[in-house]
């Protein structure tokens, strides 16, 4: 994996989705809750999701394809009615290429056997929890000679990012 995330997960805040709600709207309201988009947050969901859609990026063989390609044939996969948990993180427009901006998703349904990057959602019923990242610290490959060495094209990497989220 070219890039993890982690956090210790304390939520700060917290709410109950009791009526069917889209994806971009509950997305719209954690921003509005947690009062702008310049922060990182963290999110969980947990409950029942009336639709889930989320892509698996098929595994990689050296020498590794773009992100960018090897997202133009991901298998995507729905499922109705299923419960489980959604996490993830916002990343601020201002820190776009540290990280992708914008929400950056995955679920896991309760039984394991469904799960992976989130495309869209709408949740059914269940509970959103919110926490606010105060610091970031970011680990490098140092000691990866393939890292260290390796000719990066950055012309359209910024794009190319986009486009596989």
């Amino acid at each position: 994996t070219p890039y993890a995330a982690i956090t210790d997960f304390t939520p700060d805040t917290s709410f109950s989705v009791s009526k069917t709600a889209d994806g971009e709207q509950l997305k719209k309201d954690i921003l509005v809750r947690e009062a702008g988009e310049n922060l990182f947050l963290a999110v969980k969901i947990t409950g029942l999701f009336k639709n889930m859609h989320i892509r698996i990026m098929p595994k990689q063989e050296k020498p590794y394809r773009r992100l960018a390609k090897i997202s133009e044939s991901q298998p995507e996969f729905q499922q109705s009615n299923v419960q489980g948990t959604l996490v993830g993180f916002f990343t601020p427009e201002l820190f776009q290429g540290v990280a992708a901006a914008g929400f950056h998703l995955h679920f896991i349904d309760d039984t394991h056997t469904f799960g992976g990057h989130v495309m869209d959602f709408e949740v059914a019923e269940g509970k959103v929890e919110i926490s606010r990242i105060s610091s970031l610290v970011q680990h490098f490959p140092v000691d990866d000679p393939t890292f260290v060495h390796e000719t990066i094209d950055y012309a359209d990497l910024a794009a190319e990012i986009q486009q596989a989220e």
